[in-house]
């Protein structure tokens, strides 16, 4: 399938229908001709019945906040029952439980009804908390030079991780589509999708250094699932296996490497267009960061197959192999220069680092703020916690970039901690962190793909000028920062008696008199 169908629906998998383009027709057609379909189902008849409002309401109340009728719908007449779901079809709570307008990068649009396996899973798993989890937690655009500074830039990505395993389970529905899976498998895959980062902390990815083991989804995956009496509904409903969807989102198997696909294009997909929509330089008319046009450049070449990986693979031996290693290389350096220039930039890093590592990892080491705490609560309770637990609004405050701190980049750590250890002898009242990026991971240029002469090897291989390229943008000959922060720039943004704990933990860390 390299193409849609020309015919509306363009494709159905499950209660996931997909339109090519970006008009918006397809999906408003799709949502009018689903409501009719649903009230066909739910009622044969309709009478102009007076119903009371209060009970009406309550039903529209029960319904939106449980995903199902309330059971007190039995003991009214068929007519009544009738009533009140029209009044509840033709209302505004009786909308898809998604709709995502066209995904450039990925070249499709999608909608997702309400009463189905996307919709059933979503309750079972509680997706609609990760609403309020940025997708990029506190890492924010790169602050460019004290002009931008001075205009108080440096603002948050504001998509959330909701919308991510939406995107992540549509895609991974696609794939599965595409190389011929059976319905129960492209279920798991779909539903790996969806619920694959049902473990992120409040924060994000920003937060997870705090306890990298503690907060790793993955690994701790099968919790979502353990004394979840929801999750037995749904896995007896669709046939869902636990262990499969343990191993599927621990990357094992082919699910894993669709799954791992999937989650790869699309993130990428949606932070390279916040990323350039946001840094334009039309925008504010100031230059753009760093990177800047080298990632809008490339993005412009390669169009709607930035990251269109979905249609271009097969299954070879039980192995996914991507049959347009072209395409691949164009996404696999798209991807690069994002790692490069946004999340491995510590100019747009040094917020989520001041949040993190001064602020609640001490709080986290100390019992005050805890795992439990962390997976269960938003965004905007964790910020809540923040400000009532210091006493004041330190992400209000840290949210002007004026609060940035000096940044030096050097080989080793060793090279990084004599550094320190000099600046904290000529001035302790400076505020340090240290933070070490990794090396670029060899996982993605290692794909299988199918090369010109049709035979199936690794990208390396096949691409060997591409593949040497790609990495190289990821190489940081200096990935040891030091972040260096002046006390004055922390008036009046954390309490005394916070500032004091810091200094103690900094000496303890770092060895310093």
């Amino acid at each position: 399938m390299s193409d849609f169908k020309a015919n509306w629906p363009d494709v159905r998998i499950e209660d996931i229908f997909y339109a090519t383009g970006n008009s918006s027709t397809t999906l408003w057609r799709w949502i009018a001709l689903h409501k009719a379909r649903w009230y066909k189902r739910a009622t044969g008849r309709l009478r102009n019945l007076p119903v009371d409002f209060a009970l009406s309401e309550s039903y529209n109340h029960f319904c939106d906040r449980h995903g199902h009728e309330p059971d007190w719908m039995r003991h009214l007449s068929p007519d009544m029952r009738s009533d009140i779901r029209h009044r509840w079809i033709t209302s505004d709570n009786f909308d898809p439980l998604w709709i995502f307008w066209y995904q450039r990068g990925l070249g499709f649009s999608f909608g997702i009804w309400t009463d189905g396996f996307v919709h059933d899973i979503a309750i079972a798993f509680n997706l609609f908390r990760l609403g309020y989890v940025r997708q990029l937690g506190f890492l924010h655009d790169p602050v460019v030079n004290d002009l931008t500074a001075d205009m108080g830039m440096a603002e948050n990505f504001h998509h959330s991780r909701l919308a991510h395993v939406a995107k992540v389970g549509a895609v991974a529905g696609l794939i599965a589509r595409q190389i011929k899976l059976p319905l129960k498998l492209t279920r798991h895959v779909i539903a790996a999708g969806l619920t694959h980062d049902t473990l992120t902390p409040a924060g994000g990815d920003s937060v997870k250094p705090i306890d990298p083991a503690g907060l790793d989804e993955d690994a701790h995956y099968h919790e979502t699932l353990e004394n979840n009496p929801l999750w037995e509904k749904v896995s007896q409903r669709y046939g869902l296996d636990a262990d499969l969807l343990i191993r599927t989102v621990n990357g094992q198997g082919l699910l894993g490497q669709i799954l791992d696909l999937a989650d790869k294009t699309t993130y990428v997909a949606h932070d390279v267009e916040a990323y350039l929509k946001w840094n334009h330089p039309r925008k504010f008319g100031i230059a753009p960061p760093p990177g800047f046009m080298e990632i809008a450049e490339l993005y412009r070449k390669l169009r709607q197959t930035s990251c269109r990986l979905w249609d271009c693979v097969e299954i070879v031996a039980g192995q996914l192999v991507i049959t347009n290693p072209k395409r691949l290389a164009g996404f696999l350096k798209l991807r690069a220069l994002m790692f490069k220039y946004l999340y491995f930039n510590p100019r747009a890093r040094y917020r989520e680092q001041m949040l993190a590592l001064l602020i609640l990892e001490p709080l986290y080491h100390e019992g005050h703020l805890t795992r439990e705490m962390l997976i269960r609560m938003t965004d905007w309770e964790l910020w809540g916690w923040m400000t009532d637990f210091t006493g004041c609004e330190i992400r209000e405050q840290l949210s002007y970039s004026n609060k940035a701190p000096m940044v030096e980049a050097f080989a080793t750590e060793e090279e990084a901690l004599a550094r320190l250890r000099v600046l904290h002898t000529d001035d302790q009242t400076l505020l340090f962190m240290l933070e070490t990026f990794p090396e670029p991971s060899r996982k993605a240029v290692q794909m299988l793909v199918r090369d010109e002469a049709g035979m199936v090897r690794p990208f390396t291989e096949a691409c060997p000028e591409e593949a040497k390229e790609i990495l190289a943008i990821g190489r940081d000959p200096a990935p040891v920062k030091l972040y260096i922060l002046d006390r004055h720039k922390m008036h009046g943004v954390l309490p005394e008696h916070l500032v004091a704990k810091l200094y103690a933990r900094q000496r303890e860390r770092f060895g310093l008199e």
